[in-house]
């Protein structure tokens, strides 16, 4: 029996200018609603979250649109994809 290997991508965002510490828990619960995120944690004093997620599922860009609506301080030149790894 062949098992289906699920392949995985990790997001790191960069958020400048923006206080994570009010909005941590609540990006994380977020994102982790949305189908295909497996984890996602906020780091405030480095001012990135991280994001593990299924790319045949969600994008980047729903990421994003996840974390400008939630803090709702955001504009699109606050938020950085910084890199990803798979």
């Amino acid at each position: 029996m062949q098992s289906e290997q699920l392949c995985t991508k990790i997001e790191i965002l960069r958020v400048i200018d923006v206080d994570l510490e009010t909005t941590a828990e609540k990006l994380k619960a977020r994102l982790c609603l949305l189908d295909g995120v497996l984890q996602a944690d906020v780091n405030c004093s480095a001012g990135k979250i991280y994001v593990e997620y299924d790319p045949s599922i969600v994008s980047p860009e729903d990421l994003k649109e996840v974390v400008q609506i939630t803090t709702l301080q955001f504009d699109d030149n606050k938020i950085i994809f910084e890199r990803g790894r798979g």
